[in-house]
């Protein structure tokens, strides 16, 4: 296999942890003796050993002289776990791959420093922005102090959620709504608006294939009235969109899925806060001026000055399309990440 090869198989287990690592990041490790995998792992849940030691572990005494390829910079700093570095060192590792830099404050290029010291080869930035793209939650939140917020609508053709009448259930197919699901088992939090919540009774739960995930999101609905309906287990706020990122950030969330409805979700979207947006478009027209749109921008937008995102992907979900898209502000910070290979710089402010 060639390095990229390993990288990507690094990568490739990083994607076990994705729902069980949180609030730590969900790393992949590969250890290669003569070309040979010996070792590899990822994260374990919180206060378990990070995917470093897991490799190690696996490769006993066949790391003493062998590279190990890790999705992000290891640490050198005493938490939950000992330094993963003091792991790698002792188990006689020479070379270590990383594919980015980690920008937790107590990380932030120590992992490296700490590695040369010791006589260990390091190389930085191989399938980077493959890397930023999985860890981008992570990364945004160490380094601005907020989560990274997603929004999740399902819509026509034409752009409406639901129909004259208010029915909305359901617009896409069953497929799209799983990925929905697995949104949600991804994000620490979920949040829809009182509008949302009183028509439809949500239960806000994430269930992946079916299945009850074992780690659930906080579950939000923003209210500034009395709501008639609140689906037990679901906290309430009045807070402003800025105010709930920054308290949910500041409490270790990642990442914040937004569900709606047009009127939540348009406060986010205007306010610059959506980071990534999931679209799930369904083969069907409403053509009625009274159904409910997916968004409620202010009027006055022309074509010099509209509300522009980067499509990362589209791909067919079911019988509808799924279209991924980032914010200018989301593309170009994972752009800095991507290219940082020695050390994190100050904190972003303005964001």
């Amino acid at each position: 296999m060639t390095d990229q090869e390993l990288m990507g198989r690094a990568l490739a287990l990083s994607r076990h942890a994705r729902q069980s690592a949180p609030p730590n990041p969900w790393v992949g490790a590969v250890i290669v003796a003569d070309g040979v995998v010996v070792g590899e792992g990822c994260t374990q849940p919180l206060g378990g050993p990070h995917a470093e030691v897991v490799a190690l572990r696996a490769a006993g005494d066949l790391a003493r002289g062998a590279t190990m390829f890790v999705t992000l910079e290891p640490c050198a700093h005493h938490g939950r776990t000992p330094p993963c570095v003091d792991a790698i060192v002792a188990a006689g590792v020479t070379r270590v791959v990383a594919s980015i830099l980690d920008p937790d404050p107590r990380v932030g290029g120590r992992g490296f420093a700490a590695l040369k010291d010791a006589g260990v080869q390091v190389e930085v930035g191989m399938e980077s922005d493959r890397t930023v793209q999985e860890l981008i939650a992570y990364l945004t939140q160490r380094r601005t102090g907020r989560p990274w917020v997603r929004a999740k609508v399902a819509m026509t053709l034409d752009a409406k959620v639901a129909d004259s009448q208010g029915g909305s259930q359901w617009i896409t197919s069953t497929e799209a709504r799983d990925r929905g699901h697995l949104l949600r088992a991804q994000s620490q939090a979920i949040v829809v608006g009182s509008k949302t919540m009183e028509a439809d009774h949500p239960l806000l739960t994430a269930r992946p294939g079916g299945v009850m995930a074992t780690l659930q999101p906080q579950r939000w609905v923003f209210a500034h009235r009395e709501l008639s309906y609140c689906t037990p287990g679901v906290q309430v706020t009045s807070e402003s969109p800025q105010a709930f990122l920054d308290r949910m950030g500041g409490a270790g969330v990642l990442g914040v899925l937004i569900e709606g409805g047009p009127t939540l979700l348009t406060s986010f979207v205007d306010s610059d806060l959506v980071d990534e947006l999931f679209v799930y478009l369904a083969p069907m027209v409403f053509g009625d001026d009274g159904a409910k749109a997916a968004f409620r921008l202010p009027a006055g937008r022309l074509l010099v000055d509209p509300l522009r995102l980067n499509l990362i992907e589209a791909q067919k979900v079911g019988t509808d399309i799924e279209l991924r898209l980032w914010s200018n502000k989301a593309t170009t910070l994972a752009s800095l990440f991507a290219t940082e290979l020695d050390h994190a710089p100050e904190a972003v402010s303005e964001w």
